[in-house]
């Protein structure tokens, strides 16, 4: 028998992408079979961490994770919805398609071909049931189903219409578990403040890392108008996966100059240890002369940075 869940996961989008009704009615058959042959073996690496679209994988202690069933599900949802979003559509309607299951629900959006209309799938993640948690589910870390689809959803949108996207978002955000709609992760050193609490990260990072990767020179105009926070930018230069180079775009935006100051070198110690795993030295080279040149960066945190080309430190 096939293993569980990396043979689940493969082959589940894959056959649902020609038919998805039958391939979810077989899944609803046979997945309780299926499971008996889970294969844990390296599983623990990535149970104890989770991976954020356009962030990248973070450690997530304490943060309840979907399970091996509910990621099987997503990757089917997203296979279907690739060749036959109606059906997959109408699957939800019906409730035979649970949309509350982790990552269901975002991953029929990801399947998603690009020039969806949006805005009608908007209308059908607004005319979802969605019960509050309750207490014991409120009082674990995960993330929200619905803030799941929403941050994926305009994630697509943005990328066409970043108007009605953020319009829509700025909505439904106020219908989210999650405080100010964000994810809470466990990131590193800066994952726990010093008072014990989850850091939380604005699900417009996800969303505008999404944007820059496609259409920077649209992103950043937009942001020369409607200024993001600090906050946000900062997250965007720490965290996510974007080049050296589209970073240090989003960094010339930070306005607290401390802020700018501490990402600034971080950056440039990041972009060093890239180049020594990439051997891209006269790439990391220009970088860091160009952190060193930033504007708003006091002459010590200047010094500091283009003295890392020699240093390293």
């Amino acid at each position: 028998m096939l293993s569980f869940p990396a043979d689940a996961v493969i082959l589940l989008p894959a056959a649902a992408k020609v038919n998805g009704a039958l391939t979810f009615r077989v899944w609803s058959e046979i997945k309780e079979e299926w499971k008996l042959a889970e294969n844990t073996q390296g599983q623990d690496f990535f149970r104890n961490n989770v991976y954020i679209e356009g962030i990248g994988l973070l450690p997530c202690s304490g943060i309840d994770k979907p399970t091996a069933e509910q990621e099987a599900l997503a990757a089917l949802s997203r296979g279907w919805s690739s060749s036959d979003p109606e059906g997959a559509w109408v699957a939800v309607e019906t409730g035979e398609f649970d949309h509350r299951s982790p990552a269901a629900l975002a991953s029929m959006i990801k399947g998603l071909e690009e020039h969806t209309d949006w805005r009608i799938w908007s209308e059908r993640v607004d005319s979802l049931k969605w019960p509050f948690p309750s207490t014991d589910e409120l009082s674990s870390v995960s993330v929200d189903p619905l803030t799941d689809a929403a941050t994926k959803l305009a994630q697509r949108w943005i990328r066409s219409d970043p108007d009605a996207a953020l319009s829509w978002l700025s909505q439904v955000e106020r219908s989210w578990v999650f405080p100010q709609g964000s994810w809470p992760i466990n990131a590193f050193e800066s994952g726990i403040t010093s008072s014990g609490a989850y850091k939380f990260m604005s699900v417009r990072v996800p969303i505008y890392t999404a944007w820059l990767e496609t259409d920077a020179d649209a992103c950043l105009e937009w942001f020369e108008e409607a200024p993001a926070p600090d906050d946000t930018l900062a997250d965007i230069v720490r965290w996510t996966e974007l080049k050296p180079e589209k970073k240090l775009q989003v960094l010339a935006l930070v306005e607290d100059p401390d802020l700018k100051a501490e990402l600034a070198v971080t950056l440039a110690r990041k972009t060093l240890d890239s180049e020594s795993m990439n051997d891209q030295k006269e790439r990391s080279s220009a970088i860091i002369h160009a952190l060193g040149r930033l504007d708003g960066l006091d002459e010590t945190t200047s010094a500091r940075i283009l003295s890392l080309k020699e240093t390293g430190r």
